[in-house]
């Protein structure tokens, strides 16, 4: 669905997995919007902005998030690495909770292959919607949709044909 009828179908609430990228003062632009039955964990996978060893936080998507000292993090060939090892403009993959009051928590960070061009992606829970300004949020992510934004899976779900 490449219009906006499939976003004004999307509800709080409701689970989503969305791959786009992430821009500075644009927020998370979305490219695809894949409605699933329920998830797992919520994901954030996308470039790391900054690192702060010493406070022990770690910038993505423009949020500071807390690292735990023990959440495990898994390099690229998948063996337990200190924090020390995430550095700005490396790709990962967060997987963990989010509460509105707390924002994302990280229980497990798992290094990516960076590459030329990376898809960055969110997985989670609707937590808001702005139909007016054509957003919505996932994991506390604002999330920009526009015409070209793919909308899938909404067949499956309540009030949909």
């Amino acid at each position: 669905m490449h219009d906006l009828d499939g976003f004004a179908s999307l509800r709080v609430g409701q689970f989503v997995k969305i791959a786009g990228k992430y821009r500075d003062r644009e927020g998370f632009l979305a490219v695809e919007i894949t409605c699933e039955p329920s998830l797992e964990d919520a994901k954030i996978e996308g470039l790391i902005q900054h690192v702060d060893l010493d406070r022990k936080r770690l910038s993505i998507f423009g949020q500071e998030l807390p690292i735990d000292e023990e959440i495990e993090i898994k390099d690229v060939e998948n063996n337990r690495v200190s924090l020390s090892a995430l550095q700005s403009g490396k790709m990962v993959k967060l997987k963990g909770v989010y509460a509105e009051s707390k924002l994302f928590a990280p229980v497990k960070i798992l290094m990516k292959p960076t590459l030329e061009f990376n898809i960055e992606e969110l997985q989670g829970a609707i937590n808001k919607i702005d139909l007016e300004n054509k957003t919505l949020e996932v994991n506390g992510i604002r999330t920009v949709v526009n015409a070209k934004t793919n909308i899938e899976g909404l067949a499956g779900f309540k009030g949909h044909n």
